[in-house]
């Protein structure tokens, strides 16, 4: 199983976004091969946090949106995740799991990914004192 935070379809939906509908022919061509068994679309009901990455608070409804299309319009199948973290988790967790039943010569090492110690719901906001290895 392999789980991404970013895909091909997603970059392009940025360049969409951010270049006037400008998309490079090879990301096109790529976002639109690449597939994957599952999306998960987080809905926007939790408080924006601005970081080295994230921008346009005030235009999340219409990223969201732009995602939300890209993933209708290329027939891609997701989950909308809504909610707290704890409710989010779960909601995920039992869709993967109906995929993992369903897939033939697939072996786990646990009854289902809650079992997995989720790092985002027990990461360090207190980067003042994080350890560097």
């Amino acid at each position: 199983m392999l789980i991404c935070d970013t895909d091909l379809l997603e970059t392009k939906v940025y360049s969409e976004e951010f270049y006037g509908g400008f998309v490079d022919s090879d990301l096109d061509k790529s976002a639109n091969e690449n597939q994957y068994d599952l999306y998960l679309l987080t809905y926007i009901d939790t408080p924006w946090e601005e970081d080295d990455l994230r921008d346009r608070p005030e235009q999340r409804l219409e990223m969201f949106k732009a995602f939300e299309n890209a993933l209708r319009k290329h027939n891609r199948p997701y989950v909308l995740l809504k909610g707290d973290k704890e409710t989010r988790l779960k909601k995920a967790t039992e869709a993967i799991d109906k995929i993992i039943e369903n897939k033939e010569e697939l072996y786990s090492f646990s009854d289902s990914l809650i079992d997995i110690d989720m790092h985002f719901l027990h990461q360090n906001t207190d980067f003042g004192t994080s350890i560097d290895y």
